[in-house]
């Protein structure tokens, strides 16, 4: 399949979809991750485009930096992993790739606390500085930015939640149901006042600290860090016979 006129190699479902976190007014949000053609490979630059529909929200990668992203544990990427609807439109490589994640996923964890913590902090930095008018009329009607604030707390309910699994289940720890999804989506719909949800916050914080330890004494998994850059740089060579 192509898409902007380069070769997809992995699709997945993004967002709120994935931690069933979508109600009535949610986007649906893709990732496809491309091949580099032979200008991206000899100027040394990574593909990015962004193309939105009416029925999807759609970001376009260079398969390129799945290498960064995974070795850097960064859970918006590592999400798409376990996605609930994946394409790998017959490329080996990206099928041991998913095949591979769990290793994947627990490869960096001192990466994955930092980078956790520093989208929970960045979220929480914005709860009432809007960036658009959709999000200037939410804080104008919440008193603050509600899906911001279910986002934020969703990182530091993921560190926790995967901890208490011994680091073996990230699918769990992503997605939410029965009441925890009632809170999370009474959250993004103004359920909470701006006070009742920094306290909230403020004490999962605090046990997510807790933790820090815990994450930080894994050593990296140089094993999984090989086999992810050697799979990549397998798909990449392959393609470069072709054209």
């Amino acid at each position: 399949m192509k898409i902007h006129n380069r070769v997809a190699v992995f699709k997945a479902v993004s967002g709120s979809i994935n931690r069933n976190l979508n109600d009535e007014a949610s986007d649906r949000d893709v990732k496809f991750f491309v091949l580099p053609n032979f200008d991206d490979l000899y100027t040394g630059s990574l593909y990015k485009n962004f193309q939105i529909s009416e029925t999807e929200d759609i970001e376009i990668h260079d398969v390129r930096k799945l290498e960064k992203v995974l070795t850097h544990s960064n859970l918006t990427f590592l999400e798409l992993l376990y996605s609930v609807e994946v394409d790998t439109f017959g490329y080996a490589e990206m099928k041991q790739l998913l095949e591979y994640r769990d290793r994947i996923s627990t490869m960096n964890l001192r990466s994955l606390f930092n980078s956790c913590f520093g989208m929970y902090r960045g979220q929480m930095k914005d709860l009432t500085k809007p960036n658009s008018e959709v999000q200037e009329s939410m804080i104008a009607r919440y008193g603050f930015n509600t899906k911001k604030a279910m986002m934020s707390l969703h990182f530091l309910l993921f560190l926790i939640r995967f901890h208490k699994s011994d680091f073996k289940g990230f699918q769990d720890a992503i997605s939410y149901e029965g009441s925890d999804r009632e809170f999370m989506l009474g959250l993004k719909h103004g359920e909470l006042s701006l006070d009742e949800f920094k306290k909230i916050a403020s004490s999962n914080e605090e046990i997510a600290l807790q933790l820090e330890q815990s994450y930080y004494g894994v050593p990296l998994n140089k094993e999984a860090n090989y086999y992810l850059k050697n799979l990549l740089q397998t798909l990449v060579k392959n393609h470069l016979k072709t054209i």
